[in-house]
């Protein structure tokens, strides 16, 4: 379940939030820059595609700009029709999602009620916030809302997304989040290399013309808003931009020699030093130096603490500011600017290494989230992420400076246990990165609490966060300050689930660190967590999971699973119950769920005559499932569910 930061309602604010332009005559819908609107998009009552659903695009559009050379511009254009309230609440708020290595610009959005006024956006009002899914940290978004939206209105909003390093090609999903009417999709390819576009899981038909490539579709079914939903790209449509110096190499016989070659030239240029900088840098750190293990510690420290991260949204330079930074185009302008892309840092400590007599190779690995890696899928798309291989005492060893909060020697969960390619001498070698352990990403939760003959609940709190579970929460708080901090934590771990609870006396530690156990401590209250029946008082001692719903809760499901990674939950509850009560009963608090998926066990004890200390550990077996197991998947999460919602009683001693 997704837990996002609010945003506040704007819908007593229009003429605050939007500077609002109301216009009488359906000609003036096209001021302000925007396409004329085609008639059956205000005339359509129902839904288009799906009959179900609540709210469609009548139209989207991609132009994809591979002109620059360092960059590659996405513009995007949408309209949406609403057809009921829960189109309405569908979008009550605007995400324009993306990731490190992404920049969102030149937003503009407004909304046409069906009287035919329009609301236009300030940018002003654009926040930009963190997302989530599946209760990780996924990315960044621009948000915006609009005011005062009801069924039959039409929005409608554009902007522009920057990625860097595209020279590995372009990859773009061609699913929304709802039905789509018409797609027009535009590609404007790099002129100095040879290039072709490919379609994958669809039939798309290309057209040429002077700049590039287009093509249109439509009646597009949404994407899947499934929880957990394993590697998208292997069944659902996307297209490629893919680039050579030669087209002939981009065919399936040649196309992973080409690949080999492409790598060997970003080696060639990028890590091995050319010109005394990186040199001198190498021989300064490593000095006095023997083990290798210290060597590699070192460079990735400073790679990742003395160098700016401009791909991180949270770095110290606005968006605006990045746009005009001069390019870093080798590792000696990395250290001279004293900032750099992902790609940039890797290729620097990549670079750092090699200067210090390790032999060393950029890696291309696959992302497991979006991508199987098989060897006939020909594309960027298809091992798309980057690391850096070093030789380490006659092992391959990888590394990824370039993404956040990451120890050092330690992978995105998506690459872990990956396929890749690196290149030794003059020849490419598939390798597998190292997985983590099963037991690499742990939460670990403590809770000392009171509840009074009222059922009032509170006490204090400590967590610690470790591996990818860490790692994630860090990314979330990135930027933030210690209150913003507090009130995150207050509405994703609590109020979503819990609406009354407060927290206060927050601390965090280790926020900032990329070795440590991230660790919260806070005080916790939550009036009438206990219901009052009579002389006896129930309430759910698993107070970490109580009010939270099922994981899933569709019937079927026609995605595979995919769990990012394995998660190591334990806690441990001791409360206080209040004078002139006795523990009861339990509803079968102790539980031992032994799946073949989900392994979950629960406890409970008397610690003495006024405490109970309730424990609880979850893990699971398994992380990728076929869509053909959802029933067993379901009912074990269910079944998991609902041992987490069994109560106990207490029960008021005879005066």
């Amino acid at each position: 379940m997704s837990h996002l930061p609010k945003i506040p309602s704007f819908v007593a604010l229009i003429l605050l939030v939007f500077g609002s332009s109301i216009f009488a005559e359906k000609s003036e819908l096209e001021k302000g820059g925007w396409d004329e609107i085609p008639p059956e998009e205000f005339e359509a009552a129902v839904p288009k595609i799906d009959p179900d659903a609540h709210s469609e695009f009548t139209f989207r559009s991609i132009e994809v700009d591979d002109r620059d050379l360092y960059s590659s511009t996405h513009r995007f254009h949408n309209r949406v029709k609403l057809f009921t309230e829960a189109g309405v609440k569908e979008w009550d708020k605007v995400d324009l999602e993306y990731f490190e290595g992404m920049r969102v610009t030149k937003v503009k959005a407004r909304v046409i009620y069906p009287d035919l006024t329009v609301a236009t956006l300030d940018r002003k009002d654009i926040v930009k916030r963190k997302v989530f899914e599946n209760d990780s940290f996924k990315g960044y978004a621009k948000s915006f809302s609009f005011p005062g939206l009801k069924p039959g209105c039409i929005i409608e909003y554009s902007w522009d997304l920057k990625i860097d390093a595209w020279f590995k090609g372009v990859t773009v999903d061609l699913l929304g989040g709802h039905p789509t009417w018409l797609y027009d999709v535009i590609v404007k390819p790099y002129k100095g290399l040879a290039h072709s576009v490919r379609n994958f899981n669809s039939g798309a038909q290309w057209d040429k013309f002077s700049s590039g490539f287009k093509c249109q579709l439509t009646d597009l079914k949404a994407r899947s808003n499934e929880p957990y939903v394993g590697p998208r790209r292997d069944f659902e449509p996307f297209f490629v931009v893919e680039y050579s110096t030669k087209l002939k190499a981009l065919e399936q016989q040649k196309y992973w020699n080409y690949r080999a070659g492409r790598l060997d030239s970003v080696n060639d240029e990028l890590i091995r030093p050319k010109v005394g900088r990186v040199k001198k840098l190498a021989e300064k750190l490593f000095s006095g130096t023997g083990l290798n293990e210290e060597k590699i510690q070192i460079a990735y420290d400073y790679c990742t603490q003395e160098i700016v991260n401009i791909s991180e949204p949270t770095t110290v330079y606005t968006e605006e500011e990045i746009e005009e930074l001069k390019r870093n185009s080798s590792p000696s302008d990395t250290l001279k600017n004293g900032y750099g892309t992902g790609f940039d840092i890797n290729a620097l400590f990549a670079s750092l290494l090699g200067a210090g007599g390790f032999k060393v190779s950029l890696a291309e690995v696959e992302d497991k989230s979006s991508c199987t890696y098989h060897v006939t899928k020909l594309g960027g798309f298809n091992l798309s992420d980057w690391a850096v291989a070093a030789k380490v005492n006659n092992t391959w060893q990888f590394y990824d400076p370039g993404s956040g909060f990451l120890p050092c020697g330690v992978l995105n969960s998506a690459n872990s246990g990956s396929d890749a390619i690196i290149i030794e001498g003059k020849f490419y070698k598939d390798l597998e990165t190292a997985a983590v352990g099963d037991d690499f990403s742990k939460v670990a939760r403590i809770a000392n609490l009171s509840i009074d003959e009222y059922g009032d609940l509170k006490g204090k709190v400590a967590i610690k966060y470790s591996g990818y579970e860490g790692i994630s929460l860090k990314r979330a708080f990135s930027g933030m300050t210690d209150t913003e901090m507090e009130e995150f934590v207050l509405e994703k771990d609590w109020q979503d689930r819990l609406p009354r609870a407060e927290i206060s006396d927050f601390s965090v530690k280790n926020e900032d660190s990329r070795s440590k156990d991230l660790i919260l401590k806070y005080s916790v209250k939550i009036p009438g967590y206990a219901d009052v029946a009579g002389d006896r008082l129930v309430f759910n001692p698993s107070i970490f999971q109580e009010g939270e719903s099922p994981v899933f809760g569709e019937e079927e499901r026609n995605s595979t699973i995919g769990i990012p990674f394995r998660p190591h939950v334990s806690d441990k509850v001791t409360c206080t119950i209040p004078d002139g009560f006795e523990f009861e009963a339990n509803a079968g608090t102790d539980s031992n769920n032994e799946g073949q998926i989900v392994s979950r066990k629960s406890m409970i004890t008397k610690a003495d005559g006024q405490s109970i200390v309730y424990q609880r550990f979850y893990t699971l077996k398994v992380l990728t499932i076929d869509s053909r197991f959802y029933p067993l998947v379901k009912a074990e999460f269910d079944r998991m569910n609902e041992a987490d919602h069994r109560p106990l009683t207490l029960l008021a001693k005879e005066s």
